[in-house]
Formats: C-alpha cells, structure tokens, sequence
C-alpha cells in the first residue's frame, strides 16, 4: 500500500493558486492528465513536491471540502461554516479544518454551478462535458433519477 502524501497549508495554498480558471475548464477533457503534469511541473517549480497523480488527489480533495461547505452554506438557517467549532464542523459532515483563505481563493476562479441535476459543469456545459466538480445535490439528485429509472425500467 502506496504512503499518502500529507500536504502542508502553504503547500495546499500553492496547488490552489496552480489550478486557475486556463486550467479549470481542461480537467475533466480527455488530455487532463497532460494538464496536471503542468500542474505539478509549475508546484516543484514554487517549491512542492509533488507527482501529477499527488497534485490531482489532493486537488479532488480541495475541491470536495469547497463543495461541502459551499452546499451547506446554500442551506437556509445553517451556521455559518467559519463560525462553527471542529467539533460542530465535523458533526456536520463538514471538513473540520477549511481555511477561509482557501475558500476565498477557490471560488475566485471556480464560482458554484447553478445545479439542475445534471452532471455537467457551467464551465463545460456547450461542449457535454462531465462535470469535474459534482455538487452534492447534482449527485443526489442524479441518484434519485438512476433508482426511478431502473424502477421505471424494472415495471
């Protein structure tokens, strides 16, 4: 079993800042594992160390924790994530430690997409493109379709 690289928040900081918008919209075509090998070239270059598989985990990482914390902000009358203890982050099924700056630095150059249940980012959505950022009630919501499918399939 491989050892799980653990990054460090300055490190986590320079992948954020090494994902930008040019890159964004290439991560879910068929050449994104080019695009991430530039990823990581341009992270030893500022210093981390890193393999294009290490850099694209840990970016699904940063972008699942966003995602989370983005959707629980769309729920009405939850605490503000940045105003919650670890504690109650956890309990909430939320990352317990999410900088703001984080936060702030993805959703500058990856806004939410509007979600209809359709699996396709807003980046991507002329070209059918599957979306590399699922949200939660995209993925919910193309669950319940699936299940009524087969049972409608299933009748």
């Amino acid at each position: 079993m491989a050892h799980e690289r653990t990054w460090t928040d300055e490190e986590n900081g320079t992948l954020i800042q090494a994902v930008s918008e040019e890159y964004l919209e290439q991560l879910s075509s068929p050449t994104s594992l080019r695009i991430w090998d530039l990823i990581a070239v341009n992270l030893q270059a500022s210093g981390v160390q890193c393999t294009p598989l290490e850099a694209k985990v840990q970016w699904d990482s940063l972008a699942w924790g966003y995602l989370l914390i983005a959707d629980h902000s769309d729920d009405c009358g939850a605490t503000v994530y940045f105003d919650m203890t670890a504690e109650e982050r956890t309990w909430s099924g939320l990352p317990p430690n999410f900088p703001k700056s984080w936060y702030d630095d993805i959703k500058a150059f990856y806004p939410r997409p509007l979600c209809d249940g359709v699996l396709i980012c807003w980046t991507a959505c002329l070209k059918g493109v599957e979306c590399p950022f699922l949200s939660l009630k995209c993925a919910v919501m193309f669950m319940f379709k699936v299940v009524l499918s087969r049972d409608v399939i299933a009748v």
